[in-house]
């Protein structure tokens, strides 16, 4: 039995960017799901970490009255890829994308 692909992750801005992407929290979901498709994207806004990136975090699996669901870990390349996207993001422009 294969596990699922992950198509859930918790986006955690680095602590400079944290305020103005909280204030357009449902554009940047929006951004990204365009961005992504078939995917889901939540906002973290504590960031917890020691260096000045985004962070990605995949959601793995699930436990529930049916048992248990594991995914298998996201390629690399994608991981890369939607940080890259939420680096692209600007906050301030109306279309989501900075020049």
């Amino acid at each position: 039995m294969s596990a699922r692909a992950v198509n859930e992750f918790v986006i955690v801005p680095p602590e400079h960017k944290i305020e103005a992407i909280v204030s357009s929290a449902e554009r940047f979901k929006a951004y990204l799901a365009g961005e992504f498709p078939g995917r889901i994207f939540s906002l973290q806004p504590v960031y917890p970490f020691d260096d000045d990136a985004f962070q990605i975090i995949p959601m793995m699996g699930a436990i529930g009255d049916e048992g248990g669901v594991m995914c298998e870990y996201p390629d690399a390349m994608l991981m890369r890829d939607i940080r890259q996207a939420c680096e692209r993001f600007d906050p301030s422009s109306t279309q989501g994308l900075s020049a």
